[in-house]
């Protein structure tokens, strides 16, 4: 893993444990796709798709947990 490509996760990690959607939709490109370990419990088969999948993602997981890092 090159410097900026970690660099990039850490920046994707912490924006993920402040919940900030906006940081998160930046850092995502349109076509990635996302398979969370946590979608089973949230009722959902399918991944997870770009920035606006993401956005999905925190609104289900707000749901379900008061917590999760």
């Amino acid at each position: 893993m090159t410097e900026s490509e970690r660099i990039m996760v850490e920046r994707l990690f912490d924006a993920f444990n402040r919940r900030d959607t906006g940081a998160i939709a930046e850092l995502c490109d349109e076509r990635m796709e996302f398979f969370p370990v946590t979608a089973e419990a949230l009722g959902r088969e399918g991944p997870y798709v770009g920035p606006e999948g993401m956005r999905e993602y925190l609104s289900d997981i707000a749901r379900v947990w008061e917590e999760l890092l």
